[in-house]
């Protein structure tokens, strides 16, 4: 945890583009930041997740891979919120 979660701040500091474009806005506030970092290492300290890594691979790519699911399925939900939002 010590030694990666600088990484997982900075990643939701400054967001990421994905493979086909997309823009992954960054996390502004801290506590935005924080709740980011908090839902990447529970994910990652899951028995599904830690079953998952195979020990051989470094584990910081990993877990900024976990990092950047976690921002993308937020986004979607955040988009599914503004369109139920809209609807109304």
């Amino acid at each position: 945890y010590r030694a990666l979660v600088d990484d997982v701040f900075r990643l939701a500091a400054l967001g990421f583009v994905t493979r086909n474009g997309a823009v992954i806005r960054p996390q502004r506030t801290p506590d935005e930041q924080r709740a980011i970092v908090q839902d990447v290492f529970v994910r990652a300290f899951s028995e599904r997740a830690r079953l998952a890594y195979d020990g051989l691979r470094p584990y910081r790519p990993y877990l900024l891979t976990i990092a950047r699911n976690v921002m993308i399925d937020r986004a979607r939900a955040r988009t599914a919120e503004q369109a139920r939002t809209s609807e109304v």
